[in-house]
């Protein structure tokens, strides 16, 4: 029987963990192919990351390699998803800024305060529901919620109107959503 030979065993440890730096690979591996709308699901996208550390170590990676790589691979997709969301309510927000200091009417109301003005809104939602026999029922609500959507008619999207008209439309919870102050 082998002696066990503890200082052997501590210094090729500590070489294989020193040999590769995992939150430096993942994250050039991310720069090489970042996130996008297509591969941001994909449990492919990691598989390849894992598949890349292999590669590169000539050995598979250990459990805890594993689950360190999985780690930053979430935290990365994380800040990917906090980076997007911000930016795209920043710009939903400045362009609700823009058209309530242009006079100009939102692009979708509901029914929550009352039907809207059929000279500016017709009906957005439309649901469509086939029964057994074949035949297909039409409605314009939201059955689950109760509200129904609505939305500008084209003639008033680029057309400004008077304050008084605007200022019904903007309720008070969708002018403090965006940051906006009532004129």
């Amino acid at each position: 029987m082998d002696n066990f030979d503890l200082k052997k065993y501590l210094a090729e440890n500590r070489l294989l963990k020193e040999d590769l730096d995992l939150s430096s690979e993942v994250d050039q591996y991310l720069k090489d192919n970042p996130f996008t709308r297509d591969n941001q699901f994909s449990g492919e996208f990691e598989y390849e990351i894992k598949k890349r550390l292999q590669d590169k170590l000539g050995r598979p990676l250990t459990p805890k390699e594993k689950g360190a790589v999985t780690r930053i691979y979430n935290k990365s997709l994380k800040k990917y998803w906090g980076d997007r969301y911000e930016k795209e309510s920043n710009e939903e927000a400045e362009a609700a800024k823009n058209r309530y200091r242009n006079n100009l009417l939102p692009l979708t109301t509901d029914n929550g305060s009352g039907r809207p003005d059929p000279t500016y809104y017709e009906l957005a939602n439309t649901y469509y529901s086939t029964d057994r026999d074949g035949n297909t029922r039409v409605s314009h609500s939201d059955s689950k919620s109760g509200y129904t959507d609505y939305r500008l008619k084209d003639k008033w999207i680029d057309t400004p109107v008077e304050d008084s008209v605007l200022n019904k439309f903007w309720k008070d919870n969708t002018m403090m959503y965006f940051g906006i102050e009532r004129k």
